[in-house]
């Protein structure tokens, strides 16, 4: 015989959270009503009312023992995704113990060449540091001192490496970085000032787009101007490296 007759009775702490459940499933479904009369309901903020309603409820049967369709329903899919949760983790579990450290080693230097690369050819030539987490992401302290790719010291080509390096400090103010350059050829330096940091964020963040600058460091230069000296960056998914469009290695470069 059924026992659906049966009365529920709940001590004083049950019926405290049997009330006050209640009162939030009334309070969210309240103001979902007035969101909705007032044309201002969208999709997402209606579908984490409903989703805290059904909880709620849910929870109302547990504490009632009154279990519904619906809870009977939505155990089943929670069930669902913790067993899919768990064969993934098993699956990453599988895959780690394949991986050996001579492969995350190639890997790394792999991914730290391209890193090096895309300074050299975007930035200014040098990164003081560079280290992998556990987590997947890596930090750059990248030079704001401007190397550059040519090297005027015991240059074999003086004259055409002069030449090379004022085009490319002048395709740095076209990209908004501005110059200092009282101490002459050779030893110029980046202003630190709101011009150069947007435009050193807006070179990283479209290169990286899970990367965030996270701070800069600078310093006086003899002639007493504030010049940077290092960026900190943060790229928190390393597939921003992988991804990253550099132009192909030429001969001479890859070997």
């Amino acid at each position: 015989m059924s026992n659906d007759n049966q009365m529920v009775v709940l001590n004083a702490d049950q019926k405290a959270v049997f009330k006050r459940t209640l009162t939030e499933v009334v309070s969210g479904l309240n103001h979902l009503h007035q969101m909705a009369a007032g044309d201002q309901l969208s999709r997402d903020h209606g579908r984490n009312v409903l989703y805290v309603a059904e909880s709620s409820l849910a929870e109302v049967g547990k504490l009632t023992g009154i279990e519904t369709d619906a809870a009977a329903v939505r155990e089943e899919r929670y069930a669902a995704l913790r067993a899919a949760n768990q064969r993934v983790l098993q699956l990453e579990r599988r895959l780690g113990e394949q991986v050996t450290a001579e492969n995350v080693e190639a890997a790394v230097k792999r991914l730290g060449d391209r890193i090096d690369r895309w300074w050299d050819i975007y930035g200014f030539g040098h990164i003081s540091d560079m280290s992998f987490s556990k987590y997947g992401s890596v930090h750059l302290k990248l030079s704001g001192s401007l190397f550059g790719t040519t090297s005027l010291t015991f240059s074999a080509t003086p004259v055409s490496d002069k030449v090379t390096r004022a085009t490319w400090l002048a395709s740095l103010v076209e990209r908004g970085f501005v110059l200092e350059t009282s101490e002459g050829s050779g030893h110029e330096g980046l202003v630190d000032c709101e011009a150069s940091r947007n435009a050193l964020i807006e070179l990283i963040e479209s290169h990286f787009p899970s990367a965030r600058v996270t701070g800069f460091e600078s310093h006086r230069n003899r002639a007493g101007a504030t010049v940077l000296r290092t960026i900190d960056v943060h790229i928190a998914k390393l597939v921003d490296i992988e991804n990253l469009d550099l132009p192909p290695m030429s001969v001479d470069a890859a070997s």
